[in-house]
């Protein structure tokens, strides 16, 4: 009887083998992490773009202020693929940049993409609405963060400056310094991440 039970056992003892060698070539061999963005979408006005690897949550529960008062975190706002531009009215590239990211959410409108503009420091709604008629923004959110916590806790070092953020909140780029956000290759990045957003597993 013993030959006979080492017989029936002798399957199992080969799928465990199989599994040991399965197990081992995956150790040898690790799956490399995808990056955020591809080398290739960092060209012409997105060559100051800079991939964040590994992508880090964004500061989630840091409050900023819509214009009639009321608080917001990025959190609050998560779903979406959302370029965080930090800026200020008295920032002059600042203000060059502006009107793309206004042509931006416009052609972006009800995708799963979406521009959110939070102006830093000190400011008056009266100077943030007056500096938007201005430059004929007019579907830019007019929030801000009087004391500059949202820059500070995204590690802000200079204004302009955004930030992509995932549907989950991390941060997979961000671009320091203005930019034509409206341009190809700005457009690209963008459908790039939405795309493969929607080809994610469970979609």
């Amino acid at each position: 009887m013993k030959p006979l039970i080492a017989l029936r056992r002798l399957p199992l003892a080969l799928s465990a083998i199989a599994l040991l060698i399965l197990v081992s070539l995956l150790i040898a061999q690790p799956v490399k992490a995808a990056e955020p963005l591809p080398a290739h979408l960092m060209q012409g006005a997105m060559q100051a773009l800079q991939p964040t690897e590994p992508p880090r949550q964004a500061p989630s529960q840091t409050p900023f202020e819509t214009a009639d008062g009321r608080e917001l975190t990025l959190e609050s706002l998560d779903g979406r693929w959302r370029l965080v531009n930090l800026w200020a009215t008295w920032c002059a590239p600042c203000r060059e940049e502006m009107p793309a990211l206004d042509r931006l959410a416009k052609a972006y409108s009800g995708t799963a993409f979406e521009v959110i503009t939070i102006a830093s420091g000190q400011h008056d709604a009266s100077e943030i609405a007056r500096f938007m008629d201005e430059n004929a923004i007019r579907l830019l959110p007019r929030y801000q963060s009087p004391d500059s916590a949202i820059a500070r806790d995204i590690g802000v070092l200079g204004l302009p400056t955004s930030v992509l953020l995932d549907p989950a909140g991390r941060e997979v780029a961000r671009l320091t310094g203005s930019a034509d956000w409206f341009s190809a290759e700005a457009r690209a990045v963008i459908d790039y991440l939405i795309a493969r957003s929607a080809s994610a597993p469970g979609r």
